[in-house]
């Protein structure tokens, strides 16, 4: 699997949005939460480097040793080498196992042109992922602080 594929993916879920808007969803975690993602895909498909870097914590890491740094600058990277993408996630579930700490488990496919929908998947190359994030709320806002991935299916996103 490639790396590019998987780092973008990564912050397609993980950084949608602006710094600003962790309160997003009023008093309700978990909508603040879901807010926060909803601006993490339209944030990669803008391909908003500074946006998608401001919702990862400075204490990031994740199995594979990456941290803050090492995203932004894959993103950076990836962002100039690839001029067309297409991103469609899917939620999955969004949990609060601690009051200062979310669990998301997200699709994401990425491809070179448009996806219409789930249904599309089948006919269309793309990547795709099978994503869980951890968020911690740091002054006010919710910030990634870990993921893992796996590889999805097609039929994953039905």
């Amino acid at each position: 699997m490639c790396r590019a594929a998987v780092g973008i993916a990564l912050l397609a879920v993980v950084a949608a949005g602006c710094g600003r808007c962790g309160r997003a969803g009023g008093d309700d975690p978990e909508a603040q939460v879901r807010a926060v993602m909803a601006r993490v895909e339209q944030a990669a498909k803008e391909a908003d480097i500074k946006a998608l870097r401001s919702f990862v914590s400075e204490t990031y890491k994740d199995p594979d040793g990456r941290n803050k740094e090492a995203i932004g600058q894959f993103l950076t990277f990836h962002y100039l080498r690839n001029r067309s993408h297409h991103i469609f996630t899917v939620l999955r579930d969004v949990s609060l196992p601690e009051p200062d700490r979310a669990r998301v488990e997200a699709l994401v496919a990425l491809a070179g042109q448009p996806i219409s929908g789930p249904d599309a998947l089948a006919n269309v190359s793309a990547n795709l992922f099978a994503f869980t994030f951890v968020l911690r709320e740091e002054d006010d806002e919710w910030r990634f602080i870990s993921t893992t991935w796996d590889r999805a299916t097609p039929a994953d996103f039905l």
